[in-house]
């Protein structure tokens, strides 16, 4: 049986199932180029964090981004870019929205940033929403949430990289609003890779 990787492979040659999305809009770009090992290791570097085993495979085997559920995930440096839309002002703290730029864009700059903390389920609430206004002291978005990738109208799948399991979160920034998707990473690239409407 082919490896997970190699199914991926596969599947990502057929315009219409690149990404979840190009089954309405096949692709009119050409897949990118692997990212190399040093590209990855530079990526987490600049993150201050690991990145899921299967997701730096992804990169350094399969195509650097453009590829997986929704419009694809969020390239490294030279891949998959999509622009995050900035006031003209503060453009220049973008470099076209690579994966990284999508992150410290979320993030913001607050040092005292907390990790994320779900014991609130406890409490039978089933969704946290989140300050949008960046300011110290006040800042909803958490250390280690890596947006990864992008369904439209601002909804997101985000990966916490601060569990070692890597769960996913789906966040939507109409509401302000995130929630469990109660998959692993590995689990959400297989969901997708075995259905061809991905289920949030």
């Amino acid at each position: 049986m082919p490896s997970l990787l190699e199914q991926i492979r596969t599947r990502i040659q057929d315009p219409k199932r690149t990404t979840t999305m190009n089954q309405y809009s096949p692709r009119r770009r050409g897949l990118f180029s692997p990212a190399t090992l040093s590209v990855v290791e530079a990526t987490e570097k600049e993150l201050g964090f690991k990145l899921p085993t299967l997701l730096s495979q992804l990169y350094t085997q399969v195509a650097n981004g453009g590829f997986g559920p929704g419009y694809g995930i969020y390239g490294l440096e030279g891949g998959y870019a999509d622009p995050i839309p900035m006031p003209p002002d503060e453009i220049d703290r973008t470099k076209g929205g690579i994966l990284t730029d999508w992150y410290f864009c979320y993030r913001g700059t607050d040092e005292q940033i907390p990790e994320l903390d779900f014991n609130f389920f406890s409490q039978g609430k089933s969704t946290l929403f989140i300050d949008p206004e960046v300011k110290p002291g006040n800042w909803g978005w958490f250390d280690k949430l890596l947006l990864i990738s992008d369904h439209g109208c601002w909804q997101f799948s985000c990966i916490d990289c601060s569990k070692p399991d890597y769960p996913m979160y789906y966040f939507d920034g109409q509401q302000c609003e995130l929630r469990p998707e109660n998959l692993t990473f590995d689990e959400w690239i297989n969901n997708w890779l075995c259905s061809d409407s991905y289920k949030q």
